[in-house]
């Protein structure tokens, strides 16, 4: 399954030419959350095969984070160094 995966996402990163230069590749979800050592190791190791050496981690927040710091982009002129920190404190506590 890790290697049919890892097939997956080189073809994605193919079709938005990704594979001409090193990429940092976040990995979320379920399977790649679980800490399951034969399938990180078999995805990443498969994926290092097809794209190169790829930069490889964990989502660690709630993706939903991520929109909530564009949508502030959007909405202030600067983001203010409380909010930042704020969401980003709290962002630590939820779980995945």
């Amino acid at each position: 399954m890790a290697k049919q995966h890892a097939v997956d996402v080189s073809g994605i990163a193919g079709q938005l030419k990704f594979t001409d230069k090193p990429i940092t590749l976040i990995r979320a979800g379920g399977l790649h959350t679980a800490g399951c050592e034969v399938f990180d190791k078999a995805f990443e190791a498969e994926i290092n095969r097809l794209l190169g050496k790829v930069n490889v981690s964990v989502l660690e927040i709630a993706p939903v984070f991520g929109a909530v710091i564009h949508s502030a982009h959007r909405y202030f002129d600067e983001l203010p160094p409380q909010f930042l920190s704020n969401l980003l404190a709290n962002a630590e506590k939820v779980e995945l």
